[in-house]
């Protein structure tokens, strides 16, 4: 008889036999380790407690096995099974709190299934080391949604019904608890006491109204227990017993008072309230794709902080920069110091969370462009307005733009206005920012990271080609105009070697279009055009940082060595046979405005007739070669015998416009 009870699936097990514990997984290790054996994957995500710092070997995401909703153990993984298991949630194949875990895989060689098998080890179910996570893996046919208590078929975020929640405060066996009583709880999360910055009301700004995170109230408990939206939950273990058995009794007693397992179906979404477990350097986590989070101490009366892990809950991943995955502080899912305070977290998400969301969907709102699908366009233009001004748009202009790049690192582009509902947000501030994401497309789970943070008259361009397109990408911000009302940007996205502005007027045949290349011969990426201009016009220059003057010269530019380069080229948007003259400036350092009527500042350098001969293609002047010293400027100038080069670009005169791990070009002035 007890071979056959081991051998029972863990279902039939459970309803058998009381809920396991900690103090007792050990004993029960057979029971779940065997054939038919599983468990639901959760990943818990951990947010650091000090703002825009993550201490070192600080763990933010953990995987953990449920057995049932009182049950939780962490999954002992090695190195390469947690970045596979990463991997995996990145790209769908696992789904949080939906994809199940299978003890002996049916896949497995008969020969090698005991060595495949898990076991309960120290508390935690140990993956046999070095296998292959995907064979236990139970993929999920269709995601669901947390906390599905809708109409079959409805869209989760669309649904404007609100969003049930309940805030358990915790007192251990110890006495210990947060000092907030449960009304002053209800008041920091919900405003039912007239606070009116709370995660209640932003959530509700940030999302147009299409979700109310709604305090719901138990019946028959006193206002000693409780309060609307909160109760208190009382533990006969301390804090100190860690994450999981204080996790497990938070549950059972609530379960108790309330008369049915968490969240039931009375509840969308629950925040636990606690003090410090064994380690002290989080504020906070929170389960992916579910509807549990957790809060230490002070960080439940923090607006920021909540939305923070309700994104979690929403499956949104980090917002991250350069080298730290809460890095993008123009986002909650960063770790900005504006989350961080009962009065903070006056800000919305980035463009990638936006989509992913699916706030903003009325036509117009979102731009979906493939550039590898583009038919011959390569050539986009639009504007975009900022989530605060999402009521202000009679024009109906859009909130994002997504690229697709057919690698699963998409670019989404989007305004961040600084006001209103966003007014705490303290990066790239009245900027048009570029996010890339890693996995899912914006459509699901997926780390952003910040790329690139563009004012009046900025552009950016892709490391190398974009996706499949075998192009470099650009992306530029002709114009942002704040005092309008909205306040918008408009945005130019382009793909190919010959990428500018945008035209704004037809181009003469005695003009020509500046974009000087240079190419060093350290560079890994040989080839960088530094687009100064958009198009031309007339003769007229018409300003950013010079006064309006004819250019009977040329054109002055900077290169600024960020590693020692030599040039040996320079390329250029040029006209139909005309001639050209190179000229460098005597001595290294950036041109000065008087140098446009100094001839003895410069020196001939290289003059001829370029190498092709079709107007408006990319010419090229072979050149005696210059060396740059890492940290030195040596401006340039280029002139056409007998016509005017007319470079135009609307911003200031020294403006960066292109830079790599090389070197740095800066827009230059007419001479």
């Amino acid at each position: 008889m007890m071979l056959r009870v081991i051998y029972l699936s863990l279902f039939t097990i459970a309803s058998a036999l009381p809920p396991l514990s900690p103090s007792n997984a050990r004993n029960n290790a057979s029971l779940i380790s065997h054939e038919d054996g599983s468990c639901i994957i959760q990943a818990a995500h951990f947010l650091p407690s000090e703002p825009g710092i993550v201490p070192k070997n600080f763990k933010g995401l953990r995987f953990d096995c449920e057995f049932d909703k009182r049950f939780v153990l962490p999954l002992d993984l090695d190195a390469n099974q947690e970045k596979e298991m990463r991997g995996m949630l990145v790209d769908g194949r696992l789904v949080a709190n939906y994809s199940m875990l299978v003890f002996n895989p049916p896949n497995a060689n008969p020969t090698t299934s005991k060595q495949m098998e898990i076991k309960v080890v120290d508390e935690s179910v140990r993956i046999p080391r070095g296998a292959d996570m995907l064979a236990y893996i139970k993929t999920a046919p269709t995601p669901r949604p947390p906390a599905f208590h809708k109409e079959d078929g409805d869209p989760f975020f669309f649904f404007p019904a609100p969003k049930r929640a309940l805030v358990i405060k915790v007192i251990d066996s110890d006495g210990d608890t947060v000092s907030e009583t449960p009304a002053q709880l209800s008041d920091y999360v919900f405003g039912t006491g007239g606070d009116s910055i709370t995660a209640r009301s932003q959530l509700n700004a940030c999302s147009y109204g299409k979700f109310d995170l709604k305090p719901e109230s138990p019946e028959g408990l006193d206002s000693n227990t409780s309060a609307e939206g909160v109760i208190k939950v009382t533990i006969d273990i301390p804090f100190s017993s860690g994450k999981y058995a204080v996790e497990s009794a938070v549950r059972d007693e609530a379960a108790k008072i309330l008369g049915y397992e968490l969240p039931g179906e009375a509840y969308d979404y629950v925040m636990i309230s606690v003090k410090c477990y064994q380690y002290c350097n989080w504020a906070a986590y929170a389960y992916t794709n579910s509807w549990l989070s957790v809060f230490k101490n002070e960080f439940i009366t923090q607006p920021g902080v909540i939305l923070h892990e309700l994104g979690h809950n929403f499956n949104l991943d980090h917002s991250g920069e350069n080298e730290s995955e809460y890095g993008d502080h123009t986002c909650l899912m960063g770790n900005s110091g504006s989350l961080y305070s009962t009065d903070g977290g006056r800000m919305c998400y980035n463009g990638a969370k936006n989509w992913q969301l699916g706030w903003y969907e009325e036509d117009g709102d979102k731009i979906d462009l493939d550039p590898n699908n583009r038919d011959g366009d390569d050539n986009w233009t639009g504007t975009l307005v900022g989530v605060s001004d999402y009521r202000n748009n009679p024009n109906g202009h859009a909130i994002v733009i997504r690229i697709r790049s057919g690698i699963n690192k998409d670019l989404f582009v989007s305004l961040n206005r600084v006001k209103g509902i966003n007014e705490q947000n303290i990066e790239a501030v009245d900027q048009v920012i570029i996010v890339e994401t890693h996995g899912n497309g914006g459509d699901g789970f997926s780390q952003s990271w910040l790329k690139g943070k563009l004012s009046e008259g900025g552009m950016w361009r892709s490391n190398g080609t974009f996706g499949n397109t075998g192009e470099v990408l650009s992306i530029s911000a002709p114009a942002i105009d704040l005092a309008a009302k909205p306040g918008y940007a408009d945005v130019h996205i382009c793909l190919g070697s010959m990428c500018g502005f945008p035209s704004i007027s037809p181009v003469p045949t005695n003009k020509m279009s500046l974009t000087p290349t240079l190419e060093p011969t350290t560079s890994s990426h040989p080839t960088m055009k530094a687009t100064c201009s958009s198009s031309l016009g007339d003769a007229n220059y018409p300003g950013g940082g010079v006064s309006n003057v004819y250019a009977t010269g040329g054109d002055m530019f900077d290169v600024t060595a960020v590693k020692d380069v030599v040039v040996t080229q320079i390329s250029f948007f040029g006209g139909n046979t005309l001639n050209y003259v190179l000229y460098k400036k005597i001595g290294l350092g950036p041109f000065e405005l008087d140098d446009r009527s100094n001839q003895s500042a410069w020196e001939h350098f290289a003059s001829g007739t370029p190498e092709t001969t079709q107007f408006h293609m990319l010419q090229r002047l072979n050149t005696a070669s210059v060396s740059i010293p890492s940290g030195s400027t040596h401006a340039f100038s280029i002139h056409v015998i007998g016509h005017a080069a007319i470079a135009i670009y609307e911003g200031n005169y020294s403006d960066i416009m292109y830079e790599n791990d090389d070197m740095q070009i800066s827009c230059g002035a007419v001479n």
